[in-house]
C-alpha cells in the first residue's frame, strides 16, 4: 500500500502551529507505535478547530484504519495530573476522527462559518466518507470508545448533502493535499 501521506504538500498547509511538516512527521511515529497522539491532536483539531491538514490526516487514518496498519497495539498515553493510561492506537484513532467528524459538521451547518472554513470542513467531511463500513462496524465494537466514536461518526455523516464548494481556494487545498477535482456534472 502507498502511503497517501506522501503525497501531501505538509509544507504548504496549515495547522494549529503554523505549517503542518511536523503532522507528517507524527503520523510515521505514530504508525511505528509512539505515543504522538496528544500532539496530533494538538495539530490538526486543537480546541475543536479543524485546519487545513486535519483533511490530509482525516484520509490517512480512515485509510491507516482499513488496511489494518493502526489496530489494537497498546499505547501509554499521557492523562491529566502525570497519570498515565493504556488505550488502543485504534481507539485514540477513532476518537481523534470523531472530534474533526463533530467540528468539521458543525462548521458546515452554520450560518456563520466563514466561507474557507466551511471549505476546510467540508474536505474533512468528504475524507472521512470511505470509513463509514469501519464506523458502522465500530458501533458494535466491545471497546466502548471506539463505539462511542463511531456513532458520532455516522451521526457527522448522516445525511451529510454538503453542496459542493468549488472556490478557488478548496481547488487549491485539493491540489496540496493530492486529492482529485471535483467533476463537473454540466
Amino acid at each position: 500500500m502507498a502511503d497517501s501521506s506522501c503525497k501531501v504538500a505538509w509544507e504548504q498547509l496549515h495547522c494549529a502551529f503554523g505549517d503542518s511538516r511536523k503532522v507528517g512527521e507524527l503520523l510515521q511515529q505514530a504508525l511505528a507505535g509512539k505515543d504522538v497522539w496528544a500532539d496530533l491532536f494538538g495539530h490538526v483539531l486543537h480546541q475543536g478547530t479543524i485546519y487545513e491538514a486535519t483533511v490530509a490526516v482525516a484520509a490517512w487514518i480512515v485509510e491507516a484504519l482499513q488496511t489494518g496498519r493502526l489496530n489494537d497495539r497498546l499505547i501509554s498515553v499521557g492523562m491529566p495530573l502525570g497519570r498515565r493510561d493504556v488505550l488502543s492506537e485504534r481507539a485514540l484513532a477513532f476518537d481523534l476522527l470523531s472530534g474533526m467528524a463533530e467540528s468539521a459538521h458543525e462548521a458546515v451547518r452554520s450560518r456563520s462559518t466563514p466561507k474557507q472554513y466551511k471549505a476546510i470542513a467540508a474536505l474533512v467531511l468528504e475524507a472521512l466518507q470511505p470509513g463509514i463500513p469501519l464506523y458502522e462496524a465500530g458501533v458494535e465494537d466491545p471497546d466502548d470508545q471506539i463505539g462511542e466514536a463511531s456513532s458520532t461518526l455516522l451521526e457527522a455523516l448522516a445525511g451529510n448533502a454538503v453542496a459542493a464548494t468549488d472556490s478557488k481556494y478548496q481547488r487549491s487545498l485539493r491540489a496540496k493535499l493530492g486529492m482529485p477535482l471535483p467533476t463537473s456534472t454540466a
